[in-house]
């Protein structure tokens, strides 16, 4: 039996991921919407919560994008001042190739311990399409 699609359909989803230390979890959170063959990046969310430690957090980066489309790949970083940030990524509907294209975002930053050592925290959400 064949799948009845209505290409003319927006899906609105989201993927969530997060990463834990001993210190540190750091999640980050991609919006996109489908519609027939098209994909668009539009929204990137997520954060860093201390969870023990004298620690601080520095470096902090969010990287974004939508990769390997037939049309309108691109990708942006921000860089927070914040522990926890939301943009809207403002990116163009893009064909995607499918089992090729990409949509996601990742985030990194930098823990300094107590004595002065440090460490790096990272978190990805990826879709592949």
């Amino acid at each position: 039996m064949e799948d009845d699609i209505d290409s003319s359909i927006n899906t609105f989803s989201s993927l969530e991921n997060e990463e834990n230390n001993v210190f540190w979890k750091a999640t980050v959170k991609i919006v996109y919407t489908i519609s027939g063959e098209y994909v668009q990046l539009t929204k990137v969310t997520g954060s860093w919560v201390q969870l023990r430690g004298a620690t601080t957090l520095s470096n902090r980066r969010v990287y974004y994008g939508q990769s390997y489309l037939a049309s309108n790949s691109a990708t942006g970083s921000k860089k927070p001042s914040k522990n926890s940030f939301s943009y809207s990524t403002k990116k163009k509907k893009g064909r995607y190739i499918y089992n090729k294209s990409v949509i996601g975002a990742n985030t990194t930053a930098t823990i300094t311990l107590s004595g002065g050592s440090k460490r790096t925290i990272e978190a990805r959400a990826d879709k592949n399409l």
